[in-house]
């Protein structure tokens, strides 16, 4: 039984250059986000939580919407670690009180 391969790949959409441009301007501010996130971490876990403020909530949606942004560009779902930090920071967060 034979079986009908495709003479090409299917087509690709290429960037164009201001495209390409930008999508390396998200990719350095994501990579210098990163960066700022682990010494927020880094801070948090030798100081406790208080001493990074607001700060890694700030950083952490800044990154979350650079991702965004990229995948927008892609045309690409975002990757499933982003998803879990979406999911972790729209969650709400309600005191429970454990004495009843």
């Amino acid at each position: 039984m034979p079986t009908a391969l495709p003479y090409r790949p299917p087509p690709v959409r290429r960037l164009s250059l201001p495209e390409t441009v930008r999508f390396f301007g998200l990719l350095a501010r994501v990579r210098w986000l990163d960066r700022r996130l682990h010494s927020a971490h880094r801070r948090v876990d030798r100081l406790g939580l208080d001493a990074a403020g607001d700060e890694l909530l700030r950083l952490a949606r800044r990154w979350l919407d650079i991702h965004q942004q990229i995948g927008t560009l892609l045309g690409i779902p975002e990757p499933p670690h982003v998803a879990i930090v979406r999911v972790m920071l729209q969650a709400p967060t309600t005191v429970r009180n454990r004495s009843g």
